[in-house]
Parts: C-alpha cells; sequence; structure tokens
C-alpha cells in the first residue's frame, strides 16, 4: 500500500505509445495484430473523438517519448492532417516525436504531405515494406525525400524480414485456463514492454525515479490498453468485455485521479482474461510470412 501510494504521487511516463486512428485498411492480413480484417465496422476515429482522447490522456500522463499513429492503414483517414496539426499546436512538448505508419499501398494526399512537411522536425514516417503488395513504397519514400520529412523502410518480405516475420495470435476462441494464460503473459512481447519502474534501463529513456514509467501502452478508441488486440476483439463481440483490462478515457464519471489510478494499477496486473483467447505474442514464438492475405 505505502509503495502505490508513492506511485500515486509520480508523474506517469510512457515510451511508446501506439494510438490507432481507424480500422479501415487498404490489406486484408491473416495474422493482423489488431484483428482489424475480422472487425464488422472498419470505420474512422471522428476527428473529435480522437482529440477529446487524446485531452484526456494528456490529463493522465505528463509525457510520451514516442506517439505513433496507427491503424488500420492511418493515412486513409481523411482528417489525419487536421488531427497532426492539432497534435503539434496543443501538445508538442508533450511528446518527443509523433510517428506516422504506412503500409507503402497507397501514397499519401498532397494534404498530409504538406502537414508532415511543416512540422518535419517532429515528425517520422514509418513505411512496412510487403513486396508486391506495397506498391508505393518507393514512390512514397523518395516523396518524403523531397519534402524533407525523415522516414525509413522497414523490410517486411523474404529471408531479411523484420524480426523474422509475423506471430500467429490465433483466432478468437477460449484456448487456454488461467494458469496458462498467466504464463503465456510472462512471455509476452507487449507485457515486457509494459514493465514499469522495473528491469528498465531508464538510460534510454532519460527519465528519473520521481517518475511513473511505462513503457508501451495502447491507444484504441477511447481506451488505453496493454494490448490493442485485446480491446479490438472486445469491441467486436469476439470474446467476452473486461473492464478491468482498459482504462476508459471518456467515462467522466471518474476524475482524473480515479483514471491515474486504473492505469497504474493495469500494469500491476499479471491477468487479462483476453489472454485466453491468444496464442500469446512471444519473441521465440514460430514466425510465419508477414502480409498473408485473406480470400
Amino acid at each position: 500500500m505505502e509503495q502505490f501510494m508513492n506511485n500515486m504521487k509520480k508523474d506517469i511516463v510512457v515510451g511508446i505509445n501506439p494510438l490507432l486512428v481507424t480500422f479501415r485498411c487498404n490489406l486484408r492480413c491473416k495474422l493482423c495484430s489488431t484483428g482489424t480484417p475480422y472487425k464488422k465496422n472498419k470505420a474512422d476515429f471522428p476527428l473529435e473523438q480522437l482529440k477529446s482522447v487524446v485531452h484526456r490522456q494528456f490529463r493522465i500522463v505528463k509525457f510520451i517519448r514516442k506517439l505513433s499513429l496507427g491503424g488500420g492503414e492511418p493515412i486513409l483517414h481523411k482528417q489525419l492532417p487536421e488531427f497532426i496539426e492539432f497534435l503539434m499546436s496543443e501538445y508538442v512538448e508533450r511528446f518527443e516525436t509523433l510517428e506516422i505508419l504506412s503500409n507503402g499501398v497507397e501514397m499519401p494526399s498532397e494534404k498530409l504531405l504538406n502537414t508532415l512537411q511543416k512540422y518535419k522536425d517532429a515528425i517520422y514516417v514509418m513505411l512496412d515494406d510487403y513486396g508486391e503488395l506495397s506498391r508505393c513504397v518507393r514512390q512514397t519514400s523518395d516523396t518524403l525525400s523531397n519534402y524533407g520529412v525523415k522516414h525509413d523502410i522497414r523490410c517486411y518480405y523474404g529471408e531479411n524480414a523484420y524480426c523474422g516475420g509475423w506471430l500467429d495470435q490465433g483466432d478468437f476462441t477460449h484456448k487456454f485456463d488461467r494458469d496458462c494464460a498467466i504464463n503465456n503473459i510472462r512471455l509476452c512481447i507487449s507485457a515486457s514492454l509494459s514493465k514499469n519502474n522495473h528491469g528498465v534501463d531508464k538510460r534510454l529513456w532519460r527519465f528519473s525515479d520521481e517518475e511513473f514509467f511505462i513503457k508501451y501502452v495502447c491507444t484504441v478508441g477511447d481506451k488505453m490498453t496493454r494490448c490493442a488486440r485485446a480491446v479490438s476483439t472486445y469491441e467486436a463481440g469476439m470474446i467476452p468485455n473486461d473492464p478491468d483490462s482498459f482504462v476508459n478515457l471518456l467515462d467522466y464519471s471518474k476524475s482524473i485521479e480515479q483514471l491515474r489510478e486504473e492505469l497504474m494499477d493495469l500494469f500491476s496486473k499479471d491477468y487479462y482474461p483476453a489472454c485466453e483467447y491468444c496464442n500469446g505474442y512471444s519473441a521465440d514464438g514460430e514466425r510465419f510470412p508477414p502480409a498473408e492475405q485473406l480470400c
């Protein structure tokens, strides 16, 4: 209890925060880590909702080292330039880097390119190259270079595929009992990334012991969670809902201090019911060819 009360006095700092802006995508990847192809409602999160979520999130969290806009395919969001403008005008001092992910299937719009160029000192684009599927990845790279936007290409095909390929988290049927799920969590990449103040090399992040450090947390819709797949599958009705596995940022019946407490508590758990429905995400797990498409 004393340790918990001490933590409550600390500012919360996040290392990596993927924030999903859409579930629309121009690919239908069988092993998609967010379950996007299996969702019935593949839509953009409304701009005003995204703004509200960010407002609340930054009342809970002091600083984010890397805020990463993902999906789905983020560049399909029709108001992505406006959302970037909002982030840069309202919260540029609250994160170190704004990352935009893209699969290289389509070119960014001219409006988006101009926005990226405007804030090029704080923005970084990661292009995932899926070989023939990513038909515009080289053209996008050349265009970003012409606009002076920092970016990189991550190879996801062939023998040199990033991390050796993708993991198969399985379908959404019930697979494990509680004990097996707890063991899987111990091996899970997202869980190991999420350890706060324990076993983390602080030199990489340059933060003091006065801060409650969370290395990795996802934002999906109005929820902060350790696992984007869990929330997306809860919302799709594929597995039973578990409100203790996420923090609902837009629950205005709760104070900011209550939400802070919930977020800290979330990262002290060693069990989440959704893990009974997942093969896990172990670094040593069997790898499969990335971006294999559903028929």
